[in-house]
């Protein structure tokens, strides 16, 4: 179940967007508790969802039958697929994506306001979610136990929220190499950030697909 759920994660995690803010968050003075504050909030609408869904889970494996969790899938897939291939479309007919962003307005704010810049940028990052809920859903129908589901939406979690944990790791460690090599980093993605949704979208779209195709 790991190896199917932990992939999923790492795809989730991977947000430019939150990679651009977890940057800006991270300059200036009081970074800490800013990027602390952050990180709390973008945990919030995840610790809401793998609570509904876990708390729920085991009635849906009880009561829908195999071919409808199946069916769950090939929405996933349906839906990821669309934004890739929207994406795809926009790239081959050279339509302007958005430039990368300079706005500094996330740097320096109070951990209150970073935390509410968390919560919003998670609850709005779909293409992390889309990601995030197959996973959650492969949990739930898992044959576990209630600890075992637990420890497994925590790794979860841990792994899609790595793309804020870890750059304050580093700045903790090294600040001086980190702040470097993050502004560096954060650049790159917002610049390719539509060839990461093309790959997202139409990597993990297709995996659903065949997977919810071979469950029919």
């Amino acid at each position: 179940m790991l190896l199917e759920t932990l992939p999923l994660a790492l795809g989730a995690a991977v947000s430019p967007i939150v990679l651009a803010i977890t940057v800006a968050m991270l300059t200036g003075p009081g970074r800490t508790p800013r990027a602390l504050a952050f990180l709390a909030g973008e945990a919030v609408p995840l610790l809401a969802l793998a609570g509904l869904i876990l708390l729920f889970g085991g009635g849906i494996t009880l009561k829908v039958s195999p071919a409808a969790l199946t069916a769950l899938d090939l929405v996933f897939a349906g839906i990821l697929l669309a934004v890739g291939l929207r994406a795809l479309w926009r790239a081959l007919h050279r339509v302007p994506a958005k430039p990368p962003s300079t706005d500094d307005s996330h740097a320096n704010v109070a951990p209150r306001r970073a935390f509410a810049i968390g919560v919003g940028s998670m609850t709005t990052n779909f293409t992390s979610l889309l990601l995030y809920l197959p996973a959650l859903k492969l949990v739930a129908a898992a044959d576990l136990t209630t600890a075992d589901e637990l420890i497994a939406a925590a790794l979860v979690i841990v792994l899609v929220l790595s793309t804020v944990w870890l750059p304050l790791s580093l700045t903790r460690i090294a600040p001086t190499t980190a702040d470097a090599a993050l502004a560096r980093i954060a650049a790159t993605f917002q610049r390719n950030e539509r060839r990461v949704t093309i790959v997202l979208g139409l990597g993990f779209g297709l995996y659903l697909l065949v997977r919810g195709l071979n469950g029919l």
